[in-house]
């Protein structure tokens, strides 16, 4: 997800849509999901337990940018959008069928 979010579109100077709310994310890299899964398979102490599997800084999306321009040596073109116009497409379009798909892809708004 953040590498078609935010690094191609960097990449290919498209620009990156983002809305004006700064949620924080503790992201964490799928390798390491994978590793500590393989592992707590073989250790006695895991058995029937559960772990939360977060990254240990949160992200927002301006540091994600700033991190992928930092990386890539190109800045980014962002372009905020009202989360309140988001959810108000979102309602719009899935009043029609053939926006049942948009107002579903719009639903991470919420």
């Amino acid at each position: 997800g953040l590498i078609s979010q935010y690094a191609i579109p960097i990449l290919e100077k498209q620009p990156i849509w983002i809305t004006s709310e700064a949620t924080n994310i503790n992201y964490i890299d799928t390798s390491d999901v994978a590793k500590f899964t393989l592992r707590s398979l073989v250790l006695k102490e895991t058995e029937r337990k559960e772990f939360p599997l977060v990254g240990l800084k949160p992200w927002n999306s301006k540091e994600i940018i700033q991190l992928c321009e930092r990386l890539s040596g190109q800045p980014a073109k962002i372009t905020q959008i009202p989360l309140s116009l988001l959810i108000l497409l979102k309602t719009i379009t899935g009043f029609f069928e053939w926006g049942i798909n948009v107002s579903e892809r719009l639903a991470f708004a919420e």
